[in-house]
């Protein structure tokens, strides 16, 4: 086939430079019988070509293999397991993943409060405050000054009480699950 094609190129070629430069036909006698045969071999070729197709099974077709589905990440996988290298010691490198933690929550946080309208100094004023989520342990996480829960009962401040005393893996849970919420992307 390869040879087939090389031959038709040439000859194509051949014959446009003939047609662009006619001096170069002057030693070739052209008569009836030549282009007759010219062109029965022409057909000939096509035939063989038609035939070959027709032979051929449509279902010779194969595809490339499918690649297999790269597992991806689930979002907040990280997060647990930065949640869960933290220690409850006070040292340098604890200190430094807590600020880290924190950071990302409230970098979640405020995304969550600009996409619903609010500007970033209000968001930060509503985390501060801890206006932004009725969870007390989730409002105390990014507030500077305690916050009060309004109407707790006393099993709620219990609740409320023992938490607090589980520390900053659990403060950060509640903060995760409060912005979850307001997201829309968690279960009341």
């Amino acid at each position: 086939m390869r040879r087939t094609l090389l031959v038709g190129a040439a000859t194509a070629l051949a014959g446009l430079a003939v047609v662009f430069v006619p001096a170069l036909a002057v030693g070739f006698p052209v008569s009836y019988g030549l282009v007759l045969l010219v062109g029965a071999l022409a057909f000939l070729f096509g035939l063989a070509l038609v035939r070959a197709r027709m032979a051929t099974d449509r279902d010779t077709a194969t595809l490339r293999e499918v690649e297999a589905r790269a597992d991806q990440p689930v979002p907040g996988d990280g997060f647990d397991a930065d949640l869960a290298a933290i220690s409850p010691r006070r040292d340098r490198e604890n200190d430094a993943a807590r600020a880290q933690v924190r950071e990302r929550l409230q970098a979640a946080a405020l995304g969550v409060l600009s996409r619903e309208g609010h500007p970033r100094e209000e968001g930060l004023e509503m985390l501060d405050t801890g206006e932004w989520t009725d969870d007390p342990v989730a409002a105390a996480f990014f507030a500077t000054e305690p916050v009060e829960a309004d109407d707790d009962s006393l099993v709620d401040r219990l609740r409320g009480s023992t938490e607090a005393r589980t520390g900053f893996r659990q403060q950060a849970r509640r903060a995760a699950l409060a912005v979850a919420r307001r997201a829309g992307v968690a279960d009341e």
